[in-house]
């Protein structure tokens, strides 16, 4: 239960998620956009209002719009420190499904973007330009059509259906200059595909650069890892090259002695059998 910490307790965590919303360049506003709350909620987080009950979901979800691992929260209301979600698996803004980057250019007209590459992924990085209130509604907008087919609608005018989001898609995310829809049956399901994906979960600007700058630093850290294990490894100030060259030495003077023994041994058989 929420309740069992003290009102320090909850003013420190408060302390600490202003702080990293501070450190991030994040205003209340755009918190809440990236974690789905309202901004009154992030407000009273931050003031380290005890919650009556059991644990807000709001917090949860300010957790990870801060990019914190799950379970922080309750970590900083414990005495401990907020340690950052693992990144490794989330695919940057930036990067295709090719591996190439995309530009900003390439970002600034989603609609031939569309046209060339197209793709979940390039799919959601239009989706994470909609209108907050839009992209709220899209999971179900998404699906009417053939949830509608399974319950006997036309199969004509669901496919109707599904060019038209598109196109209004489409339209949106081009600011309402035109275009020609490029849509093919079925192809909605790259669209629900795509809610799900790396930049829609991450719908600003500044928490995608926020997610990039983690990525090179993991990067950094691992080749830097791999540097130290490839390097010269040294034994009582000997390098490695030089510990391989005594212990092949050694090797041979073993066996060395080992053929002395073994001779040795033949000898004195050879002297009993007499």
């Amino acid at each position: 239960m929420a309740t069992k910490r003290g009102p320090e307790a909850w003013t420190r965590l408060g302390t600490k998620i202003r702080e990293s919303r501070e450190a991030q360049g994040f205003s209340r506003k755009t918190l809440s956009e990236i974690s789905g709350v309202s901004e009154k909620s992030i407000q009273v987080a931050e003031e380290g209002r005890e919650p009556r009950a059991r644990w807000p979901q709001s917090l949860s979800l300010i957790e990870a719009g801060l990019g914190w691992a799950k379970g922080s929260m309750e970590h900083v209301l414990d005495g401990g420190e907020p340690s950052l979600a693992r990144t490794e698996s989330v695919p940057l803004f930036e990067l295709a499904d090719d591996g190439d980057l995309f530009n900003r250019e390439d970002l600034s007209d989603p609609v031939n973007l569309l046209r060339q590459r197209p793709s979940p992924y390039t799919r959601s990085v239009i989706l994470a330009q909609l209108p907050r209130q839009i992209r709220a509604s899209l999971s179900d907008i998404l699906r009417f059509g053939r949830r509608a087919q399974n319950h006997g609608a036309s199969a004509k005018l669901v496919e109707e259906y599904e060019r038209v989001v598109e196109a209004l898609i489409l339209d949106l995310a081009a600011n309402g200059h035109g275009f020609e829809p490029s849509f093919e049956p079925g192809s909605l399901a790259d669209w629900v595909r795509a809610e799900t994906m790396d930049p829609l979960v991450r719908k600003t600007r500044a928490e995608r650069e926020i997610a990039a700058d983690r990525r090179r630093r993991s990067s950094l850290a691992d080749a830097a890892l791999l540097s130290e294990r490839d390097a010269v490894v040294t034994v009582s100030g000997l390098a490695s090259e030089e510990v391989l060259a005594e212990l092949r030495k050694l090797a041979n003077e073993v066996a060395g002695l080992s053929e002395e023994v073994r001779g040795r041994r033949h000898g004195e058989d050879d002297e009993g059998a007499e």
